[in-house]
């Protein structure tokens, strides 16, 4: 299988072994959001939950590949990819140095 890269930065996975996989990007998908209307609520301005428009920058499906792309990305296709990989960044997955930045993910999860 072949995985590629469209986040915004590499991607390191740390397996339990020790052995690091690092995914250079190979370019940013991202993610339209469609224009909103704000309200004021007590004089402080609020916007409506985010509404996702169409993505850019990702690749069409390709056999044996798997594409690293982010949540957003992910939330916005809605589930209609099925080669999609997310890195998982809960607490019990990431891996963070000692000033508290992430240097790698345990795991993966479905897009």
């Amino acid at each position: 299988m072949k995985l590629r890269n469209f986040t915004p930065h590499e991607v390191v996975l740390l397996l339990a072994d020790g052995t690091e996989l690092r995914f250079p990007t190979e370019g940013s998908a991202r993610v339209a959001v469609l224009p909103e209307q704000p309200e004021t609520i007590e004089g402080l301005p609020v916007l409506p939950p985010v509404q996702y428009g169409e993505v850019s920058g990702l690749p069409e499906p390709e056999q044996g590949t798997m594409v690293i792309a982010s949540l957003v990305v992910a939330l916005a296709l809605g589930g209609s990819r099925d080669d999609l990989l997310i890195p998982a960044t809960d607490p019990a997955n990431v891996v963070r140095d000692p000033d508290g930045k992430i240097v790698g993910v345990r795991a993966f999860r479905r897009g």
